[in-house]
């Protein structure tokens, strides 16, 4: 997964960005979104968001 690729477009978070809050410990999407902002806004990208904390979440283990 490309790290430059936006996953939100009203806060313009990255895979990268998401990727960085699991790095420092994030272990939920919830904590993901805490960190980053992402899905806070209009929650058109949640679902492409869960699906990707879900991704970086299972390969930080």
């Amino acid at each position: 997964m490309k790290k430059d690729k936006v996953v939100c477009n009203c806060y313009n978070v990255t895979v990268g960005e998401m990727e960085e809050a699991v790095a420092k410990n994030a272990t939920s999407f919830e904590e993901i979104q805490d960190e980053t902002n992402v899905s806070l806004c209009c929650g058109a990208c949640e679902d492409y968001a869960r699906n990707v904390a879900d991704e970086l979440l299972e390969q930080s283990n």
